[in-house]
């Protein structure tokens, strides 16, 4: 280790810091550490300067007898900009009343952050959507936190939990578990048919305005009719707003109207004014108090007739409402959301809910009038999807509605109503581009300036739905377009309110024809808390003017934009929309040296076969440019050039390049159409509902992660949220869940309407085998994880034969990408990663441990040879080196608390697994020598030298307690499997004589080991952990009932017993895993069977089961004519029926060879497994 000082370019020198680090570190892990020590926000943008010169060598920055300075994306470290303000009134003359216009010119004047202060107050502005990311991730850099200064402190409640509370509050936590299940896609489509009445009695309204020509105001109509659906919807009141066309706006509405208007203009006029005890402050205060009792009133009515307790899910499905569903639902601890929270969570639904929609669906209509062709178009498309006046709306047929989708995206990106997500800083830090934010800072990541950035979006100002149907759109930055934020807090309700839209829009259209009365310019209030159109006058004609212009069928919409006319007065489409034609223009592949120039030559034309030639050039080129070492270890693609003599050994001028090296990342792909069809009807694509994939995640950081690291923990930030998570990340998230419903609360599988455990896990492997075979991933190490955990599954349609494929392609994977050979052999290799190296040494290890224990389960060949491997195994803190850097709240809600216990567990059976590969290859290979007594006594001194270490803790947790008995299974099961080949046999070199005292030892070792299974079997169930059982753990169980069943063949009663009496303790357990793992049913079968055709005298049928067919033996078995005296001693010996399936099981001198019995004829196979 080498210290150095660093100090921040643009502080002075004296302020560094002395810092140690490692000289042979790469360059990001030395970025990694300097970000660390200076709270720099990303990593990848800092570098490190000497006076006028940039460092890139690592030997170099740290030897330098100067101090460092340390700049961030090429920027010396910065105070953000800003307008300089009056006196204590700060800025607030030059923002409003235009703070849209206002920002903008800021965004203009001093880049992508500036800062305002008002009445003492200062917020952080930002249009950039690296740092709007960051600021919504909800990390170690900024939170929700609503100080004085954010511009929800006028109404924060902090018992709200959602949108008016702290992320960091029990308030929050409770209330986040709740709601979401009552929001979620499923539970709002059940609320579809109340929407659809909400817009259908709002007709006798618009009806009378048209017949008497009356322009309206269209954001008060909206204003209606968006509370009238939501009050229905989340209090179950009837405001009565269209009971006709003068009809009252409800008090509700003009509290929560008048709460936003105060807040506005409390907050804008600082903490001071806020706090007064008069004036607007106070009556924001008594407004608020109103609410409440509105809403307890609802409470007391929904809670009047008496209500059944339902887990949270169904209670979502059932519900009339979402107060009926609040006093409803239950957890699984049988808890319910508290009255508090229960109160103001739902002032805040109901508030956010219309005031959200309603601004939209204004802005909706106002594009309708504003913008040429729009409203034909859409209309067209409702025609040509055969849309009816009377017709029900579902989900099914506004996903049909592919331009009714742009069109809605567009406005809220053009014209979104959210304007002040606000978020927090958690400490002093440093963004990118250099800017320094302190702790307690809010900064705004201004949606309206992002979604109309120049630099994120092609003439920005032009309203453009087609733009959405574009690769430069599909391939924008991740929070280029953000209309309800993002992160974990972002707008609980977008499910809700989309479809709202999705069913008011298309029957307000297909009803009625928008045209604007006069040509006032439009006004948004800049004292309310969202952006609305004040004074948008409409006029609107009838449903019979519609049906009077005959609108036909083009026949032809979803793609092209090649509408056909309509009829009547709205016969043309306007200019813009009919001669507009897209083309789409890809990035051009990267080429080196002369390829370059012929790719770029726009006047060249080339055939298609020398095009693909060049291609396939240019491949190579690549190639051979990351072999010399310029390769990106972050993000690139790993590729190994193989043993000598490799692809590569052909540039190996100087010295040996390395064999593990790293391409340019490839970009996203898109899946095309008719697959992305093709998943979406499959489910593939729609994520489960969050409450379920929150217990599924836990699952599988519980149960899987510690008997399987083959992920980062930084996958938990990745898959947080369900609706974030990528099209291509569905295939790993789907083979996470094929092993983690096994440990699921059973209400998660009942709220996802499944009839059953394992119902569900069929649903979730055949959902990832379609992305595995549809989504076209490009990813290695993505495949080879989905691989490792779709071996795991059962199925009997194929002879239980997916966990032996699915290994072997994980393994294949493996040795694609080269983890099998250390990248660092000859020296370190600068182009893997430290991340990186960590998680091949898992994957790795993972496969050897799954290869030897399948091997075994299965009586399959191993499929990897360690003499032509030296990748190093994993220790301890290979696995545990990023716990540290995931977020408190993941890793208290996701990471179990003893998974350093676990994982040291892993790593012994990591190496018990190298012992039971030598048992297999020295003792069970079909054409092997006999093993010799030297190699016995090799390996048995090995075996009896391992392990497996107690608890220190004199209380472990249950995770912990099973992991320990597991790896003692796994001992045991290793044990019997070392002796039972010399069972009947000698291995050479023994001394004569010796024989018969030496296989008795064995023997005796063997059924030791046999018994010992059943003793941690017992403390297992005296423990109640039997439900913490993986799909490992069958098989597990039968070496030692193998060696059962064969004492039930002793010539001794008692022997036969005590067998007989252990080998039922095994089957009792058996049949409980039956319950979840499907590999256990077969076990059951199996020796069920086996123990009826030894003991035919009666069996416990729950234990034992009932025969159902019979089998044609390979050998008589009976007495002549098929008779036989029955015995008194049921438990005597019996002749054994040698069939097909039987025969190998009943030999002593085999293992598992019974599964070779899956091999059989496939009737012979149907009619087995029916037992």
């Amino acid at each position: 280790m080498l210290s150095q000082s660093f100090y921040l370019l643009g502080d002075a020198p004296a302020s560094a810091k002395t810092i140690a680090a490692d000289e042979n570190a790469s360059l990001d892990d030395l970025k990694d550490l300097i970000a660390s020590h200076f709270a720099i926000v990303v990593a990848d943008g800092v570098g490190f300067t000497r006076g006028d010169d940039a460092l890139s060598n690592v030997k170099e920055i740290l030897s330098s007898e100067e101090a460092i300075a340390i700049s961030v994306d090429g920027h010396a470290v910065r105070a953000v900009p800003g307008p300089k303000g009056l006196p204590y009134i700060g800025n607030f003359f030059e923002v409003f009343p235009d703070h849209l216009g206002n920002h903008q010119r800021l965004f203009e004047k001093y880049g992508p952050v500036f800062q305002t202060t008002n009445m003492g107050g200062t917020i952080y502005h930002s249009n950039d959507p690296d740092i709007a990311a960051i600021a919504f991730a909800e990390s170690d850099f900024f939170t929700k936190k609503i100080t004085e200064s954010h511009p929800l402190y006028g109404i924060k409640t902090p018992e709200a939990g959602v949108f008016l509370g702290d992320t960091d509050t029990p308030e929050w936590k409770v209330t986040h578990k709740f709601l979401p299940p009552a929001l979620g896609p499923r539970a709002v489509r059940h609320y579809a048919p109340t929407m659809q009445k909400t817009i259908e009695s709002a007709y006798k309204v618009f009806d009378e305005l048209d017949s008497i020509g009356q322009s309206w105001n269209v954001y008060i109509y909206m204003l209606k009719l968006g509370s009238q659906a939501v009050a229905k919807l989340t209090l179950g009141m009837d405001m009565e707003h269209f009971a006709h066309k003068d009809a009252p706006v409800h008090e509700m509405v003009h509290l929560i109207a008048e709460t936003l208007h105060l807040n506005k203009k409390v907050t804008s006029y600082g903490s001071w004014y806020a706090n007064l005890p008069f004036g607007d402050p106070k009556l924001l205060r008594t407004k608020k108090a109103r609410m409440e009792v509105l809403v307890e009133e609802q409470i007391a009515k929904a809670q009047s007739g008496g209500v059944e307790d339902l887990p949270l899910q169904e209670a979502a499905e059932r519900a009339a409402n979402m107060v009926d569903y609040a006093v409803r639902a239950t957890d699984n601890r049988g808890e319910k959301l508290p009255k508090t929270s229960l109160r103001e969570a739902l002032v805040v639904a109901t508030g956010a809910g219309f005031t959200t929609t309603s601004s939209l669906l204004s802005w909706l209509i106002y594009g309708l009038v504003t913008y040429p062709g729009v409203q034909e178009k859409l209309l067209q498309e409702l025609v040509d999807n055969d849309f009816s006046d009377d017709m029900e709306i579902t989900a099914e047929f506004t996903d049909k509605l592919v331009y009714l989708d742009r069109f809605i995206k567009e406005t809220q990106r053009r014209h979104n109503p959210s304007f002040q997500p606000g978020r927090t800083a958690k400490a002093d830090l440093i963004l990118p581009g250099g800017y320094k934010v302190p702790k307690d800072t809010v900064i705004i990541p201004a949606l309206h300036h992002i979604h109309n950035n120049p630099a994120l979006w092609d003439n920005p100002a032009k309203f453009d739905p087609d733009r959405w149907d574009t690769p430069e759109v599909k391939n924008r930055h991740k929070a280029a377009y953000i209309p309800f934020a993002a992160g974990p807090r972002m707008c609980i309700g977008f499910n809700f309110a989309l479809q709202e839209i999705k069913i008011f829009l298309p029957k307000l259209i297909y009803r009625y024809n928008f045209v604007k009365d006069g040509d006032e310019t439009i006004e948004y209030d800049p004292m309310f808390q969202l952006i609305r159109p004040n004074n948008l006058p409409r006029s609107a004609i009838s449903v019979s003017a519609r049906t009077s212009q005959s609108v036909e069928p083009s026949h032809n919409i979803t793609d092209t934009g090649n509408y056909a006319p309509l009829r009547g007065h709205m016969q043309a489409l306007s200019p813009s929309y009919a001669s507009r034609a897209h083309t789409s223009h890809a990035p051009a592949p990267v080429a080196f040296g002369a390829i370059n120039t012929l790719h770029d030559d726009t006047h060249t034309r080339l055939d298609s076969e020398r095009q693909r030639d060049l291609d396939e050039e240019q491949s190579g080129a690549e190639l051979s440019f990351a072999a010399r070492g310029q390769g990106n270890s972050n993000s690139g693609t790993p590729f190994y050039t193989g043993e000598q003599p490799g692809v590569t050994s052909l540039i190996d001028v100087r010295e040996p390049l390395p064999r593990h090296i790293m391409l340019k990342p490839n970009p996203p792909s898109v899946i095309p159409q008719v697959d992305h069809d093709f998943l979406q009807r499959k489910g593939a694509l729609s994520p489960l509902l969050m409450y379920s994939h929150q217990e599924v995640l836990r699952a599988y950081f519980h149960h899987v992660h510690p008997m399987l690291p083959i992920l980062h923990l930084s996958k938990l930030q990745e898959f947080e949220l369900p609706n974030a998570i990528t099209p291509h990340g569905m295939l790993l998230y789907w083979s996470m869940a094929v092993v983690a419903v096994n440990f699921v609360p059973s209400d998660v599988w009942k709220a996802e309407s499944f009839t059953s455990r394992k119902h569900m896990k069929d649903t979730m492997y055949n959902r990832a085998k379609c992305m595995y075979d549809n989504s076209g991933e490009t990813d290695k190490e993505a495949l080879l994880q989905a691989a490792l955990l779709l071996s795991f599954w059962h199925s009997e349609r194929d002879s239980h034969s997916q966990p032996w494929y699915w290994s072997g392609v994980a393994i294949n994977w493996c040795q694609i990408i080269g983890l099998h050979r250390d990248p660092d052999a000859a020296r370190v290799n600068p182009l893997v990663s430290p991340q990186r190296r960590d998680l091949w040494r898992q994957l790795w290890a993972s496969c050897l441990v799954r290869d030897r224990w399948l091997s075994l389960t299965l009586g399959r060949p191993l499929r990897i040879r360690l003499s032509d491997c030296d990748m190093p195994f994993p220790i301890l803190k290979d696995v545990l080196n990023d716990l540290d850097t995931l977020p408190a709240r993941l890793r208290d809600l996701y990471v179990p608390k003893d998974l350093s216990v676990m994982v040291k567990h892993w790593v012994l059976l990591i190496q018990l697994s190298r012992i039971l590969g030598d048992i297999l290859s020295l003792f069970y290979q079909q054409l092997g020598k006999q093993p010799t007594l030297s190699q016995f006594d090799t390996l048995e001194s090995e075996l009896n030298a391992f392990v497996v270490p107690a608890s220190l803790s004199a209380h472990p947790s249950p995770l912990a307690s099973f992991s320990y008995y597991h790896l003692q299974l796994h001992l045991q099961a290793t044990l019997i499997t070392f002796y039972r080949p010399f069972v009947s046999t000698v291995p050479e070199g023994l001394s004569s004589g010796a024989e018969e005292s030496w296989m008795a030892r064995v023997r005796s070792r063997m059924e030791s080991a046999a018994t010992q299974s059943n003793g941690i079997l017992d403390c297992i169930a005296r423990e109640g952990l039997v439900s913490f059982a993986t799909p490992t753990t069958p098989p597990l169980l039968v070496p030692a009932m193998h060696v059962h069943l064969l004492g039930c063949k002793s010539d001794n009663r008692l022997t036969r017993r005590l067998a007989f009496n252990k080998l039922e303790m095994c089957m009792t357990v058996m049949r409980e895993l039956q319950k979840t793992h499907t590999s256990a049913s077969i076990f059951c079968g199996v020796f069920g069977e086996a123990i009826r055709q030894l003991m035919p005298g009666p069996l416990d049928e729950t234990i034992w089961g009932v025969t159902q067919i019979r089998r044609p033996s390979t050998a008589e078995t009976m007495a002549p004519g098929n008779t036989q005296a029955a015995n008194s001693d049921d438990f005597s010996p019996q002749p054994i029926v040698t069939d097909d399936i039987l025969e190998s099981l009943l030999n002593e001198t085999s293992t598992y060879n019974f599964w070779e019995s899956m091999n059989m004829p496939d009737q012979s196979f149907i009619d087995y497994k029916r037992c």
